[in-house]
């Protein structure tokens, strides 16, 4: 039979894990759309994603009612009854999380794109210098892959075959400065 764990148990275990490189963090998302469901459902599959997150220990959502926005073709509030209105639908879900450490929360932070983040535990972040050159160039090439993404989109295939050469060039030089620093 399998042991049921209570609030103190939960309590505890962030306690001890965060004494050991583990943060404890609240992450805020928001949702919006057309259809109540479909926003209400989007976040509860998203939260299920980041639940299952290699490096996610613990992680419970709670999401609020989706909010009603009637609003004019210009975008300002207006009654249902009126004509070409629009009927929108937003929520936000307050996550609760325990990730192994915090190089984990910026990978996670990267890549789902909180509207909020707040560190509960541990009082204080402590990265050595490795640990910090490592997030640092993980954060850059999130960034240089968003970009290139964008770039991809707007840019005709010749002009983004240069820039994807351009971005290779920097990545190797980054991977070089990187091995110097370990030397």
């Amino acid at each position: 039979m399998a042991k049921e764990y209570n609030e103190a148990d939960l309590e505890r275990v962030i306690a001890e894990t965060t004494k050991h490189g583990a943060v404890h963090c609240l992450l805020y998302f928001d949702a919006h759309g057309r259809e109540e469901e479909s926003v209400k459902n989007s976040l509860i599959e998203f939260i299920d994603r980041l639940a299952n997150e290699k490096g996610v220990l613990y992680c419970k959502g709670e999401i609020l009612a989706p909010y009603k926005r009637v609003t004019d073709e210009k975008g300002l509030a207006a009654e249902e009854s009126a004509e070409n209105t629009l009927i929108s639908y937003s929520t936000s879900a307050e996550v609760t999380a325990l990730v192994e450490d915090f190089a984990k929360l910026a990978e996670l932070t990267m890549r789902y794109g909180p509207v909020g983040v707040e560190i509960l535990n541990p009082p204080e972040i402590r990265l050595n210098l490795s640990e910090a050159h490592t997030l640092l160039l993980d954060i850059s090439s999130q960034a240089q892959q968003y970009s290139a993404y964008i770039l991809k989109n707007v840019m005709k295939p010749e002009e983004y075959a240069e820039f994807e050469e351009k971005l290779k060039r920097r990545a190797e030089i980054g991977k070089q400065l990187a091995d110097k620093k370990k030397e």
